[in-house]
């Protein structure tokens, strides 16, 4: 996130969410005991999917400007399709 300039204080609170996320798991109305969480979010975390988002953009953009991956051509289309443009 700061090499998108995203404000400091921003990327602190990020790292803050997730520094060290616990999760329980409820089966028939039991809560387990909180486990540590070393990969991934929590289900639900309203955070994820904007996460997901930041990083992509980047990855996609690396992916237009790469002359070592060109797309295809559809039969019967003259446009080309890129990867990151799905449906063409």
């Amino acid at each position: 996130m700061r090499c998108l300039h995203f404000p400091p204080v921003f990327v602190k609170w990020v790292q803050l969410l997730y520094q060290a996320p616990m999760a329980r798991i409820r089966v028939n109305g039991f809560l387990s005991r909180p486990f540590r969480l070393h990969r991934g979010t929590r289900q639900g975390c309203p955070l994820s999917p904007l996460l997901f988002a930041l990083i992509m953009e980047p990855l996609t953009q690396l992916i237009n400007n790469s002359s070592l991956i060109e797309g295809w051509t559809v039969a019967g289309s003259r446009r080309n399709c890129h990867y990151t443009q799905m449906p063409c």
